[in-house]
């Protein structure tokens, strides 16, 4: 207990502190508070929102707050709150009713835990409103990530795309609606087992164009080293039409008599008609 990384404090059955470990007495007295044996969880408090290091909820008073948790520990049993203090750190405040009708509070240094959740979090968020449908399986075959693009999608075939989805269903259903075709003999599974391998390959890594109910896109497919797989499918129909308009212009120029030749600024040549 002395030597614990994290904070810990034993109260026994009337609130009253019987014990707290090294590591919270140091923390404390960086706080400029001291915790000393027999003082009440409720001078405890007072003496953490008085010393500044996090704030009282904005509609609470510090008596009304420090009654409202004097009265939740009444019938507290097991309870953990994540707390943001003023320095920037987040902790875990853990709460447990011991069998004497004591508690046993914990403090755990989460900060760093935090960052990464919330970095993870803005990701997922960022991936969720860009205009690429991405889908993420994991190596058993259940969609782990789904962003909001890719479950439109889906939705228009009738699909639920949502994490927890049977890959197998989700090729199963591309097959029914005609958006995949099977070869003699080969099952939804067989295609299945084969497209995983080829984007394991790195075949399908730098994109191949697929059309889905009419629409074209590129799909690029990547494999993990953990063996779940990244699938994101970029909408080109925009490209698709500009390279429509540049192919009749190219066979409109070659239809014509007259020998047509066009130099780039740096007079390199970039295109003569047959005319030429």
């Amino acid at each position: 207990v002395e030597t614990a990384p994290i904070e810990m404090l034993f109260w026994d059955k009337n609130d009253n502190l019987i014990k707290a470990n090294d590591r919270s007495l140091s923390v404390h007295k960086e706080w400029g508070i001291e915790l000393v044996s027999g003082m009440s969880y409720e001078a405890f408090l007072e003496q953490h929102f008085d010393s500044g290091i996090y704030d009282l909820p904005s509609n609470f008073s510090k008596a009304d707050f420090i009654q409202k948790r004097l009265e939740a520990r009444k019938t507290l049993s097991q309870k953990g709150t994540k707390i943001r203090f003023n320095d920037g750190s987040i902790r875990l405040r853990t709460e447990n009713r011991l069998p004497d009708g004591g508690i046993l509070t914990i403090f755990n240094d989460i900060t760093k835990e935090q960052e990464r959740t919330d970095s993870l979090k803005n990701l997922s968020d960022g991936i969720d409103e860009i205009p690429n449908a991405v889908i993420i399986w994991s190596k058993d075959d259940k969609c782990l990530f789904a962003n909001k693009k890719a479950i439109e999608i889906q939705h228009t075939i009738d699909f639920k795309l949502e994490v927890g989805a049977s890959r197998l269903a989700f090729n199963n259903n591309l097959v029914r609606v005609g958006l995949v075709k099977l070869r003699e003999n080969q099952s939804a599974e067989d295609y299945l087992n084969h497209f995983k391998k080829q984007t394991e390959s790195g075949k399908y890594q730098e994109g191949t164009k697929v059309r889905f109910l009419g629409i074209p896109y590129i799909q690029s497919s990547v494999a993990l080293e953990d063996g779940s797989q990244i699938h994101i499918y970029t909408d080109i129909s925009d490209e698709e039409k500009q390279e429509e308009k540049n192919t009749l212009l190219v066979n409109a120029l070659n239809a014509l008599p007259s020998e047509i030749g066009i130099w780039d600024k740096d007079d390199k040549l970039q295109f003569v008609n047959n005319s030429f």
